[in-house]
């Protein structure tokens, strides 16, 4: 931040500088300067944007996480019923003899099979994980695409990540959400709106992925998902900086 700032101050000096040898060479040369000629000293652009925002709202990543999280669900019942079964099955271990081979039998049959669970546990976990994984890179990679894009066509030189903790929280203020917006220390204290861009990423999202039959993300929908909008509803993530990228609570 301090090399940033000191950055900006060298350029201001040289820009002002810089004029003042030429209005100072005009003058001595007795050349009086037109009016349309007097520039203002340019401003070094510097905007921010909410990545995570971005993230949440991805048409196509919140379609995929709310498929997921189906897969998830899926999942965790399959365990719950092969975990239903393992019991039942120790049930039946207790109803035979020690030392027998009845027994040794069914403890065979016991061991197998939850080391068969485990490894099916183990896999369908990995699996998922890369499923999300790859979700949420491959649209991190095109939001930063549209990013650069936007930031070239518009002669920025700097775009600043800001999380807006007060974006993500329920509009009815309630003891939770003030906490949470409390314990965010904000990386941009104070912005101009005309200096967000997310809003223009934002609608370049939609207007790519709307044509494509994915509707935008309605964000009241994230917001209840993830904090819940109602009196005694789930308290809001306070550390939303590592929350999932998707933006739907898992």
């Amino acid at each position: 931040m301090k090399r940033t700032l000191l950055l900006l101050f060298a350029m201001g000096t040289l820009l002002t500088l810089g004029t003042t040898t030429s209005n100072l060479m005009a003058q001595g040369a007795g050349a009086a300067q037109p009016a349309a000629n007097q520039q203002q000293k340019p401003q070094i652009p510097v905007v921010v944007v909410d990545f995570m925002y971005l993230m949440e709202i991805h048409p196509q990543l919140y379609v995929e996480t709310n498929n997921l999280n189906q897969k998830i669900k899926q999942v965790s019942e399959k365990f719950q019923n092969d975990t239903v079964q393992f019991q039942n099955k120790q049930k039946e271990l207790q109803g035979l003899t020690p030392g027998t081979q009845s027994y040794a039998e069914k403890m065979d049959e016991l061991r197998k099979s939850e080391a068969e669970i485990k490894l099916r546990a183990m896999n369908e976990e990995d699996s998922l994980q890369l499923i999300e994984l790859r979700a949420n890179y491959q649209a991190y990679q095109e939001i930063k695409a549209m990013i650069d894009a936007y930031a070239k066509n518009n002669n920025i030189l700097l775009v600043v990540n800001h999380i807006d903790i007060a974006r993500r929280l329920p509009k009815e203020q309630s003891p939770q959400t003030m906490s949470a917006e409390l314990s965010q220390m904000p990386t941009v204290v104070y912005r101009n709106t005309a200096f967000d861009i997310t809003p223009a990423i934002e609608k370049w999202l939609n207007d790519t992925w709307g044509p494509k039959g994915i509707p935008a993300v309605d964000y009241e929908t994230v917001k209840d998902q993830r904090f819940g909008t109602k009196p005694g509803g789930a308290a809001p993530q306070t550390n939303v900086a590592t929350a999932g990228a998707g933006g739907v609570g898992r």
